[in-house]
């Protein structure tokens, strides 16, 4: 089977708006490797956190982290640091508390 050839462009994001609507596998032989590189992962200093949850609060949790493909114990965190985020935002800190902000 002949691979068919990549198009030619111009510029980095042109290629990358053409391959988010096609499937470059039929261009794998056109393709050139990329260089390769290592990354220095940066862990941030983390501090132990012992939550107690209702049996039901878990049940919730573990079907919501499944849906989204996560460990529970992730989505957690994710939902603590949204709520961190929202409830810290400049507004809140202007005095403006999110459940009394006009849209």
């Amino acid at each position: 089977m002949t691979m068919a050839q990549l198009p030619a462009f111009q510029t980095i994001d042109e290629a990358a708006a053409w391959a988010e609507t096609h499937d470059t596998a039929q261009y794998f032989d056109d393709m050139e490797d990329a260089p390769s590189f290592e990354a220095e992962r940066q862990r941030r200093p983390q501090t132990r956190l012992n939550l107690y949850l209702s049996r039901d609060a878990i049940a919730k949790l573990r079907i919501l982290a499944g849906e989204r493909q996560l460990d529970y114990h992730t989505l957690a965190e994710v939902f603590i640091m949204d709520r961190l985020t929202q409830e810290t935002s400049f507004e809140r800190r202007a005095g403006v508390h999110p459940s009394n902000a006009q849209s």
